[in-house]
């Protein structure tokens, strides 16, 4: 019964790890893309160029 445990416990701890892991990786270049286009989608521009141009003036 303890056995079976602390089976459960080092699973669980393996399992938070691996999601910790994740939730930290960094993003990879085609979802930077994505979010780069919602990000400039917001402001109604296509390029960050044109969004500096807008705020610089």
């Amino acid at each position: 019964m303890m056995m079976k445990k602390m089976q459960i416990e080092k699973t669980n701890e393996i399992v938070k790890n691996r999601a910790a892991k994740k939730k930290n990786a960094p993003l990879r270049f085609d979802e930077t893309l994505v979010l780069n286009q919602w990000m400039l989608s917001l402001f109604n521009v296509g390029s960050f160029e044109k969004l500096a141009e807008e705020y610089d003036q």
